[in-house]
């Protein structure tokens, strides 16, 4: 509760606190754990670190909005493709993304948090969760699911079918982590079953739970119930992100404004939260003086307490800042 009073502001001038962006190093030999064969050097430069980001976010961000921070999500869940998750040099590229990226933010003015990224299907999961929690700022875990259609590690088996997995996820429960949740709509209604087992777990779904415009316009039941049925849980929340994986023009698009203003009924404010999603947003022809303000028009009918909560009063509380 201090928490979200703390990030409440009624003047123009807003924080906000973005809960999904991205820092990488794709240079040959880097040591950073990252891939530039799935990954990209953002305006060329192979380097997007922290100095980087928040320029990004910096360059155009409206007046009403002050970027005071936010929440690193890792990114080697889609590197390294030829590597199964229960290879031990998989898991050494998670950590040393880990080791870098804390490296890079801790360094800044500005408050940040950190999701990492290791195989919940790995023996030593638990391992490497005791690790993370020596780095300042370790708030939980990103393994993405996504399924039919598969995101670049997501060839095999379905991850949410393995009873590995499932059982990592109660190991990272029961240490009091979060958990990062990035899947298809048709994925759905299955998490829900596993979360059932782990009820009171913090989960955030990313990227509004990653519809194409086809489930948003011929399967829009499936995506809605399924939303609906996580929404449930108490601790469940949802990133306002990666609009632009809908449509590119996602702003002028009235079936993802819809949506997006849907989700946040069925969420409630308090459990939904705006990200840049940057760089990959960024490369996608969204700089912050696009992205934002479109953000800000989303909700332009919503008090000034609402608007708080959704650039980051929400995500401060998700993520215990």
């Amino acid at each position: 509760q201090d928490c979200l009073r703390n990030c409440v502001t009624l003047s123009a001038d807003m924080d906000f606190f973005d809960p999904h962006f991205h820092v990488w190093d794709v240079s040959e030999g880097t040591a950073s754990g990252h891939d530039a064969s799935t990954l990209f050097a953002q305006g060329g430069n192979p380097v997007y670190g922290a100095a980087q980001y928040e320029a990004s976010v910096a360059t155009g961000l409206p007046q009403e909005l002050r970027h005071v921070g936010g929440v690193f999500l890792e990114a080697v869940s889609v590197c390294h493709t030829s590597m199964k998750g229960t290879d031990p040099a998989y898991v050494e590229h998670c950590k040393a993304e880990a080791k870098w990226a804390h490296g890079q933010l801790s360094a800044s003015e500005k408050s940040y948090s950190f999701v990492f990224t290791a195989p919940l299907e790995s023996e030593s999961f638990g391992a490497v969760l005791d690790e993370y929690a020596k780095l300042d700022g370790f708030r939980g875990i990103r393994q993405i699911v996504n399924k039919d259609p598969n995101w670049p590690r997501n060839g095999g088996p379905d991850l949410l079918a393995m009873a590995e997995w499932v059982k990592g996820l109660g190991v990272l429960a029961s240490k009091g982590f979060s958990f990062d949740l990035q899947l298809n709509p048709r994925q759905f209604s299955r998490f829900a079953e596993i979360y059932a087992t782990v009820p009171d777990m913090t989960v955030v779904i990313n990227h509004l739970g990653c519809p194409t415009i086809s489930d948003l316009t011929e399967k829009p039941e499936v995506y809605f119930d399924g939303l609906k049925a996580l929404a449930k849980f108490p601790n469940c929340y949802i990133k306002l992100s990666m609009l632009c994986y809908t449509a590119g023009d996602w702003d002028t698009n009235e079936v993802v404004t819809s949506a997006v203003k849907r989700v946040i009924d069925i969420f409630g404010a308090g459990r939904c939260m705006f990200a840049s999603n940057y760089p990959p947003d960024l490369k996608d022809a969204w700089p912050s003086e696009r992205l934002f303000p479109a953000f800000l028009k989303l909700v332009d009918s919503h008090d000034a307490k609402t608007k708080a909560l959704l650039f980051g009063g929400s995500a401060r509380r998700a993520y215990r800042c």
